[in-house]
């Protein structure tokens, strides 16, 4: 990695970070800001594995029983066949894919967008769900954050800094 290159980068993921502050300008109730940061950092910089690669990270929602609307992010190379999926496993079919974001390494972004909106406080913990018995993880509420119009800019910002 040349000099140069490290200096964009650097200059870019502070840009990043500089206003991933300026929209989280609260402190998480459940997780301490501060460890989630670092771990957003350390996922940022770190070289993609070699299980990574190319692929979608998508955004799909489904309405709660409770009127609730929950948001699942994801990776695929096949959204939706992933919908797919997600309405065969589980008898909700109201499962919408609302947001598909092309990357160059699907499995990084994928985790840097769920430590993100951990940071946001938006995470929803694990639950087992009463319509197919199956322990859903990944979940967050983000309409309190904006809805899915300002994840998927969130996914976008962060596709930028893990493709770069």
């Amino acid at each position: 990695m040349s000099s140069v290159y490290s200096s964009d980068f650097d200059r870019q993921l502070a840009a990043a970070l500089s206003h991933i502050d300026s929209i989280l300008p609260w402190e998480s109730t459940r997780y301490p800001r501060i460890h989630t940061k670092n771990e957003l950092f350390a996922a940022l910089v770190r070289p993609p594995s070699a299980a990574d690669g190319p692929g979608i990270v998508y955004w799909m929602k489904t309405n709660n029983p409770d009127g609730s609307i929950e948001s699942k992010a994801g990776f695929s190379n096949d959204p939706n066949r992933r919908l797919g999926e997600w309405e065969r496993q589980c008898y909700r079919s109201d499962f919408e894919l609302v947001s598909t974001t092309p990357t160059l390494h699907a499995r990084k972004l994928e985790r840097v967008v769920h430590i993100f909106f951990k940071i946001a406080d938006l995470w929803k913990e694990p639950y087992c769900c009463e319509s197919c018995s199956v322990y859903h993880r990944e979940k967050f509420e983000v309409d309190e954050f904006g809805g899915i119009p300002a994840a998927r800019n969130i996914t976008e910002i962060l596709r930028d800094l893990v493709d770069a």
